[in-house]
């Protein structure tokens, strides 16, 4: 897959292939007496010359996955303590707020609040390359705008993830009658 953002081209692969063969378990002076079949599932991940990230699954066994991974070179550049993190986390917030209400109004004002939320989640995925297009003329060092970057982008998967999870519950418990608000069948 090849990635370009604005004049930087980046190269992501995606690899999976499984690996079959004998184990053995027990060995009597020197030699096998019992193999297992073994299969294991490898999943490769990488963007060439920046990072990788590799799971090996055994199919046949309990063992958890094994992950090895390479360093992240633009992670060095990340500096949680400056002010460009913290702009960057009130920019995230400042779109975020007003969606996750309104995916909490959706659940008891189903239809105008779920129009508003698609709406405001519309906004905010065609404003976000708008946003993050800015930081260069926003900040002069690569650790600014990567740290601004950072807490932006940080910001904006875990709190969708956490509102639409509170949605979820709160309609259930509505459905299943255990809060007493009315519920129309949609």
């Amino acid at each position: 897959m090849n990635l370009r953002f604005g004049s930087v081209n980046l190269q992501a692969n995606a690899h999976e292939w499984n690996e079959f063969g004998l184990a053995c378990t027990t060995w009597v002076f020197g030699q096998c007496v019992f193999a297992v079949p073994y299969w294991k599932a490898h999943i490769d991940l990488s963007v060439v010359g920046y990072s990788a990230v590799s799971f090996v699954m055994n199919i046949f066994s309990m063992d958890p996955p094994a992950v090895t991974s390479s360093t992240i070179p633009c992670l060095n550049y990340i500096n949680v303590g400056s002010p460009a993190f913290a702009a960057g986390l009130v920019t995230a917030t400042a779109f975020e707020v007003p969606l996750i209400a309104l995916l909490f109004a959706s659940v008891f004002v189903p239809g105008a609040a779920e129009a508003a939320s698609l709406a405001w989640a519309s906004a905010i995925i065609l404003g976000l390359p708008l946003i993050l297009g800015l930081v260069p003329q926003l900040y002069a060092t690569k650790s600014d705008r990567v740290s601004y970057a950072a807490a932006v982008l940080g910001m904006f998967l875990p709190l969708i993830s956490f509102a639409s999870a509170a949605a979820n519950v709160i309609e259930i418990l509505v459905r299943g009658g255990l809060a007493a608000i009315p519920w129309p069948d949609v």
